[in-house]
């Protein structure tokens, strides 16, 4: 019996290392995720941490997103090697956990090339990083790249209002 227990855990162990995928970076030389990502994935990081309480959001705002997102998705192209993808995406994260997006969003971390198989779908293409997609029932609504113009919030709520 301890022998199958510990069968099943290390199996269960090399799927979630295999789940996320990993590569080297071009320049640093370091590992750096690349594809699909959950959350936690990044939740333990210390650049995750210090931003992730960065932007404020109003009742007003709150209310405002929830109203404007009815069948809204968000798709987040970032890079763990890039310093505005660890400001903002945390930042983001932790306004969208606030919100009724907090279930609708997909993060996709890419390399410096900034090609993957989740990008090449896009009508247009991944220059800079981040770049937050928004989605209403399948058509692009808008996209808040590299930083935001006014705020945060602010242009997320412009978008929603399209």
């Amino acid at each position: 019996m301890i022998r199958v227990f510990s069968l099943l855990v290390a199996l269960l162990l090399v799927g979630n290392i295999n789940a996320q995928s990993v590569q080297m970076d071009s320049v640093t030389n370091k590992r750096i995720l690349v594809g699909p990502v959950a959350q936690s994935s990044i939740s333990d990081s210390v650049w995750h941490k210090e931003n992730y309480d960065k932007e404020k959001l109003s009742k007003k705002q709150l209310k405002a997103i929830n109203t404007l997102s009815e069948n809204v998705t968000v798709e987040v192209y970032f890079g763990t090697w890039c310093s505005d993808s660890r400001y903002w995406v945390p930042a983001f994260m932790g306004v969208l956990d606030k919100t009724n997006l907090a279930d609708k969003i997909e993060l996709v971390a890419v390399s410096r090339s900034k090609k993957t198989k989740e990008t090449a779908k896009l009508e247009e293409i991944i220059e800079l990083v981040p770049t937050f997609v928004f989605w209403r029932d399948g058509k692009e609504l808008g996209r808040i790249v590299e930083t935001p113009k006014a705020s945060l919030v602010k242009d997320m709520i412009k978008i929603l209002q399209r």
